[in-house]
């Protein structure tokens, strides 16, 4: 990485090459093709390329010097079949897009290309490569790609490790999100079928499918597993890197917190693992049963979805009232009694945390509070917390209840 980094790519090819019968096989290849590529020797990197995508198909930056070297080649139909892969797993993807307009042009379908060109724009603003392409088509020009692939770097120092570290704890929260998301779309399709906590039609009167209140729920569905499924990818590689180095003991260096973070990510991870799974089983077993069932079939609602008018269903606009829930009734308030005549000192009471009141010294008051199984705290002078040894005891309130302060004389 630091001979490649000071631009002696001879001595890094070598480097590369002695590498390659080690773990890092992957990493190397890619290396060696990107040396190659800087270089020139176009046909040389796609087949490195290419080799490394094989023992390493998950990885992005992979697929984008693969495309890159087959488009500097300028053999299209192999760079299209790359990127059918590639954008399988990142269609959100700028630079893939790119590659896919300069790909286009290549074949002779400038209509497309632009197509291509502007959503590269969309998912990546500024792009210099894109804009440019763009513009040359508008001039009616020829398009070559632009761009350097960048190095897999398999090993990193303490910034690297910390960046690849905060990469893991964005890629969490996000999945965390897009998994609630996803929850709550599954709960809408169930729901719309009479099954489920959000019932919306009464159990069993679906006989067939109201296609016109399923297409955009099951739609939105699809698309927020695929986004778990790629913000999965971005987290196996944060996690990887972090593991390679916590096994050879290069995160002891870390501060604290950081420490803290990378045992975390060893049980997040496995964790992350089970939950894709389950996301998808619950899709299949649990989903995709009960759509079939009324007939449902996935090409259906994909024409209900390009075509929403021509499968609206009347009595879609009147749904069949559900009965709405009460509130939650009150609990009943009760007055209990707290005897302080025989201490000296005030007595604080408070109930789940909650201070009631106060009972003076010599007096029996009475206090009101919700009945029922409630947690009750009597604190005398001198500095004592609830929860101390003591002071806190379950009770059941009920009108008349009443306990009796005893203090030394």
């Amino acid at each position: 990485q630091a001979l490649f980094d000071a631009g002696r790519y001879a001595e890094a090819n070598k480097a590369y090459q002695h590498l390659q019968p080690t773990g890092d096989r992957a990493a190397a290849e890619h290396a060696l093709g990107v040396i190659a590529y800087i270089q020139g020797r176009a046909n040389e990197a796609a087949w490195y390329l290419r080799q490394a995508a094989r023992n390493a198909p998950r990885n992005l930056a992979t697929r984008r010097a693969l495309i890159a070297s087959e488009l500097l080649r300028k053999d299209a139909p192999a760079a299209r079949v790359q990127l059918d892969h590639a954008l399988a797993s990142w269609p959100s993807d700028g630079t893939l897009r790119y590659f896919a307009g300069v790909a286009h042009h290549l074949a002779g379908d400038d209509a497309q290309a632009r197509i291509e060109l502007t959503s590269a724009l969309k998912y990546a603003p500024g792009m210099p490569a894109a804009t440019a392409a763009l513009a040359s088509l508008g001039a009616r020009g020829s398009l070559a790609v632009d761009y350097r692939p960048e190095l897999v770097r398999p090993w990193g120092d303490g910034d690297a490790l910390q960046l690849a570290i905060d990469n893991y704890t964005l890629a969490a929260k996000s999945m965390a999100k897009v998994r609630a998301d996803y929850q709550a779309q599954v709960l809408a399709l169930l729901g719309a079928l009479g099954q489920g906590p959000e019932l919306k039609v009464k159990p069993g009167s679906i006989k067939t499918c109201p296609v016109s209140q399923l297409a955009k729920p099951w739609e939105t569905a699809q698309k927020l597993l695929a986004k778990y499924a790629q913000l999965g990818l971005e987290l196996e590689v944060a996690y990887r890197f972090i593991a390679r180095h916590d096994e050879v003991g290069m995160t002891a260096a870390l501060l604290p917190n950081a420490r803290t973070e990378v045992a975390g990510a060893r049980k997040g991870y496995r964790t992350a693992l089970a939950d894709m799974g389950e996301l998808r089983s619950e899709w299949t077993r649990g989903v995709s049963p009960e759509l079939r069932r009324v007939g449902c079939i996935d090409k259906l609602l994909q024409a209900a979805l390009k075509d929403p008018l021509r499968y609206r269903v009347v009595q879609d606009d009147k749904p069949e009232p559900t009965a709405t829930k009460l509130p939650p009734r009150p609990k009943p308030r009760t007055t209990f009694f707290v005897d302080n005549t025989r201490c000296a000192d005030p007595v604080d009471v408070w109930i789940d945390g909650t201070h009631i009141g106060q009972v003076a010294p010599g007096r029996r008051s009475a206090l009101v509070a919700d009945g029922g199984e409630r947690t009750l705290c009597l604190l005398m002078p001198g500095g004592a917390q609830c929860g101390d040894r003591g002071t806190v005891r379950q009770v059941y309130l009920h009108d008349g209840w009443s306990t009796t302060m005893y203090c030394p004389k």
